[in-house]
């Protein structure tokens, strides 16, 4: 008699998820025990089994859910460590399948399992994987409370449809968690460098969500305030200030809280405070002695003069100047210079009512002064006086007055730049059968992947019989138990494949999904890999149909992808002498790397070709086609217009999913630079990365160079690839200071775009970084509400103008150093303004 255990067994070994689902959703709870209790006995069995792609996890994962008696059980069971493949705990292919199994079971024990699965959550930077679809499912279907949980949080976050948050059933509940969750500021103004969802489309979803009666405004309002008052760093409170401002509150809404207004005074970041002092004023309210006194103690210089005003006021009306000295002291050494102008006014318009212990503690201040530094890594640091305003203190309290600048030291000698050497060249070509049998292939290496190929092929027709008995035991290595051979899933299986074709033991590799050493979503592996399978693939058939060529025209001279063009041509010259056409694949993909400097002895070579691809091959050389153009734009993709012919040899590379190993997907377009930036720009993987590789690339530059510099300035990692590429030639530099703004002005920290700049234009590429700046300063320049990052920009502009020797208007500039507004930022535009034109601004 046939036994619902008997069903399992045989749905295990044919690896039937479908057949286990449907057999194990109708089991009663009688029948799953028994099945429950005889799995960890299976597990070890089946384990100990020769079955190297362990078919049997998905099996097991989703029979133990099905059967094991209680929630935490089955939770342990479905992330035993025994089912990990590849590093993936859950594939997504898998969760669709474990919640209709857990659809069968109790509702208590869904709701509890649901709640649990969400506990095991564990990134505040998730991604979108089968533990997280199957949590938002199961608390979707089965009402279950969401436990308050950071990560559960931010996976509803960025996972949310924002069209339809009045309609999730998880609103209600994690909507208030937003206000309370770690990192929960950032996920929400997040947007990647192409723009698809960034900080407008929640604040539109909350606001739209209150002006429908779904939400109330209070609870809006109240979260944002509890999160100013819990404190965290500007970043992540940005968005919540965005919101405060977008649902403008009432004088009724904000009176009730005006103490929650006043405590956010003394120590929230910047952007709080103003927002804070704004609602204090709208309600024309006094702040008390002690909040008016934080504010001079704050480094931003609007709030300092804001202070110091409201400490007038507090004078005027009679208070004592001896209690507040301390903080006018403090003040007298801010770092902007119009709130160091109204301290020394206010000091002295009260120096007759200050006691001798005041007047002791100013001229202490005074005396302690620091003076700027002349240490370029300190630019930041400013005099924090001019000698006028030193000697008006001096005179009223004695002491030393601030002296006047010292003269400029020396003057800026840069280092040389950088050697860009030659790419070096390819190791000597596999030449013996015993050693192609010997090389060992890693998933990321393209390289080697290339050349072994190419011994492939050679060795296949100079020394054929000699191969097959090299291969022959690493062809059998890849066999299965069931007599079939394993699947060409990674590049390491690659010889194995190719090896069982050779020699008989198994068939071709089919194209498929590209190839990666995780293959958990179709299309996530990058094009080499994919470009690499296709080659791979029209070799085989070349060798069944007996026709494989006398080697290959695609592998690579130079270790960066590039292809020497006497190489190339004395390769075409194999072929016509053998008879034989290229593989049409290699072909294009020689064209795509063929280096674009040729000797006249190579030409004459390339002209005495006479096969179709031999006359190709010299049109290229002496007439290539014309390079493609890219056109960027803010949240889109790049837009790439290229010759026909370069589009058929590109083809459909640009519709794949580029992956997260740049190197080897430069290769692919090693002579086309922009062509290969635009492969490896961030947005398609969120990977930045690939300039090292461009940096010994051919061809001209563009956009799509400009914005990958961009990204990489920004993460503070692109001096070295900087300086390497200002040794290089000509790069769109301008370009790149155009995408540094936008990139700012999405939230990018402008300290890491000072740091790399400063740090490439230290050792010698000032003059480009002198041109990325006046692309930077055309688009960054603000209209109103400088910030004191503007300030730092603009004195460090000044600098590398001055080390460039950079002559001509900047409008921008211009502009800026006209205004009548004393500030820091103003004597730094002025400064730079004059380095300029050799003139000071127009009034």
């Amino acid at each position: 008699m046939t036994t619902p255990w008997d069903h399992v067994e045989a749905a295990i070994a044919g690896s039937d998820t479908a057949a286990i689902v449907a057999l194990v959703t109708t089991l009663t709870e009688t029948d799953r025990k028994p099945i429950a209790a005889r799995l960890p006995a299976h597990l070890q069995v089946i384990r100990a089994s020769d079955d190297p792609e362990r078919r049997w996890i998905e099996p097991m994962r989703l029979i133990g859910l099905g059967t094991i008696a209680t929630p935490a059980a089955a939770l342990t069971w479905l992330f035993k460590r025994d089912f990990t493949r590849d590093q993936v705990v859950l594939p997504i292919s898998q969760a669709g399948l474990c919640a209709a199994i857990v659809r069968s079971r109790p509702d208590d024990w869904r709701r509890d399992f649901a709640v649990r699965l969400a506990l095991r959550l564990r990134s505040l930077d998730p991604g979108d994987g089968g533990l997280e679809r199957l949590t938002l499912i199961l608390l979707r279907e089965t009402g279950a409370e969401p436990p308050r949980h950071d990560p559960l949080t931010a996976l509803w976050i960025a996972t949310a449809d924002l069209g339809s948050l009045a309609e999730d059933p998880l609103t209600d509940a994690l909507l208030p968690t937003i206000f309370e969750a770690e990192g929960a500021g950032r996920l929400l103004r997040r947007a990647d460098y192409w723009g698809r969802r960034g900080t407008d489309g929640w604040i539109d979803a909350l606001t739209g969500l209150a002006e429908a009666g779904r939400t109330r405004r209070e609870t809006l309002l109240d979260g944002c305030r509890s999160r100013f008052l819990r404190g965290a760093p500007a970043f992540d409170l940005h968005f919540f200030t965005l919101l405060h401002e977008r649902l403008a509150p009432t004088d009724e809404e904000l009176r009730p809280h005006l103490g929650d207004y006043l405590a956010l005074l003394p120590a929230a970041p910047g952007p709080v405070a103003e927002l804070a002092l704004g609602v204090i004023r709208r309600l024309s309210a006094t702040p008390p002695a002690d909040a008016v006194e934080a504010l001079l103690f704050r480094p931003e210089g609007k709030l300092v003069k804001v202070g110091l005003s409201l400490l007038d006021k507090l004078l005027k009306a009679g208070a004592d100047p001896d209690d507040h000295i301390t903080a006018l002291a403090v003040a007298l050494t801010c770092a902007s210079a119009g709130a160091r102008e109204r301290a020394v006014k206010l000091v002295v318009a009260h120096a007759a009512k200050l006691g001798e212990a005041s007047v002791e503690v100013v001229r202490t201040a005074i005396d302690s002064l620091p003076k700027a530094e002349g240490d370029a890594t300190i630019r930041a640091v400013w005099d924090v006086l001019p000698p006028e305003r030193g000697r008006v203190l001096a005179e009223v309290f004695g002491g030393d007055p601030v002296p006047e600048p010292e003269p400029e030291g020396e003057p800026f000698v840069p280092p040389p730049l950088p050697m860009v050497s030659n790419p070096h060249p390819t190791p000597p070509d596999i030449d013996h059968p015993s050693r192609l049998a010997r090389v060992k292939l890693i998933w990321c290496d393209w390289l080697d992947a290339d050349r072994w190929l190419d011994g492939f092929v050679r060795l296949t027709r100079d020394h054929r019989r000699d191969l097959i008995t090299a291969l022959r035991p690493l062809a059998e290595s890849g066999s299965r138990s069931d007599g079939g051979h394993k699947d060409f899933r990674t590049l390491p299986d690659l010889p194995a494949c190719v090896a069982a074709a050779l020699t008989g033991l198994g068939e071709a590799p089919q194209e498929r999904s590209p190839l990666s050493r995780r293959t958990a979503l179709p299309g996530e592996a990058p094009v080499w890999d994919l470009q690499l399978q296709r080659r791979t693939a029209e070799i085989l058939r070349a060798l069944a149909d007996d026709a494989l060529p006398p080697c290959l025209l695609a592998t690579p001279t130079r270790q960066n992808g590039l292809i020497d063009a006497g190489i190339l041509i004395e390769r075409l010259t194999r072929h016509e002498r053998a008879g034989i056409e290229p593989l049409p694949l290699d072909l294009a993909q020689a064209l795509l790397r063929l280096r674009r400097t040729v000797t006249e002895l190579e030409l004459r070579k390339a002209a005495r070709l006479r096969s179709a691809a031999g006359r190709r091959l010299h049109r290229w050389l002496t007439n290539r086609p014309a390079d493609p153009e890219v056109t960027l734009t803010w949240g889109e993709k790049p837009t790439v217009t290229m010759d026909a012919e370069l589009e058929e040899l590109v083809g459909d590379l640009f519709e794949q999913q580029w992956g997260k190993h740049p190197d080897g997907d430069v290769a692919i377009f090693a002579a086309h630079r922009e062509l290969a930036a635009v492969a490896v720009l961030p947005g398609s993987s969120g990977y930045v990365s690939g300039l090292s590789a461009l940096v010994s690339a051919e061809g001209p530059v563009g956009p799509a160079m400009g914005l990958l510099l961009a990204s990489m300035i920004v993460e503070d990692h692109g001096a070295l690839d900087l300086m390497r590429l200002a040794a290089t030639g000509p790069a769109p530099w301008p370009e790149t200071g155009r995408c540094l703004a936008v990139l700012l002005q999405r939230g990018a920290k402008p300290a890491k775009v000072l740091s790399t700049l400063r740090l490439a234009a230290e050792r010698g590429a000032h003059h480009a970084v002198w041109e990325i700046m006046t692309g930077l300063l055309e688009t960054y320049l603000p209209e109103e509400k400088p910030t004191s990052a503007h300030t730092r920009l603009v004195a460090f502009a000044a600098d590398v103008a001055d080390w460039a020797n950079a002559r001509g208007e900047l409008p921008a500039v211009a502009a800026l150093a006209a205004g009548t507004r004393k500030s820091q930022l103003l004597e730094q535009a002025q400064r730079l303004h004059r380095q300029l034109t050799g003139v000071g601004p127009a009034r």
